[in-house]
């Protein structure tokens, strides 16, 4: 589990912190990675931008594992 708090960022940055959870299990000869971020008090803008934002990380991470190299993403 992950404390998630984005300070960098000016428009997120008065929002609570949140929480970022990490389940691992076996499958077989394979795992199965589930992400969960929660614990928003409300609809922060963190709650709102980070759904956007997950999907291309747990990407680039599997494409890492697999490959050795991460996705490039276009900025």
């Amino acid at each position: 589990m992950t404390t998630w708090s984005f300070r960098r960022n000016p428009q997120v940055r008065d929002d609570p912190p949140s929480r970022v959870t990490w389940e691992i299990e076996p499958l077989d000869e394979i795992c199965r990675l589930t992400l969960i971020h929660d614990d928003f008090p409300s609809e922060t803008r963190t709650f709102r931008s980070v759904g956007s934002g997950w999907p291309m990380v747990l990407s680039s991470l599997k494409s890492l594992l697999e490959t050795g190299e991460p996705l490039s993403v276009a900025r």
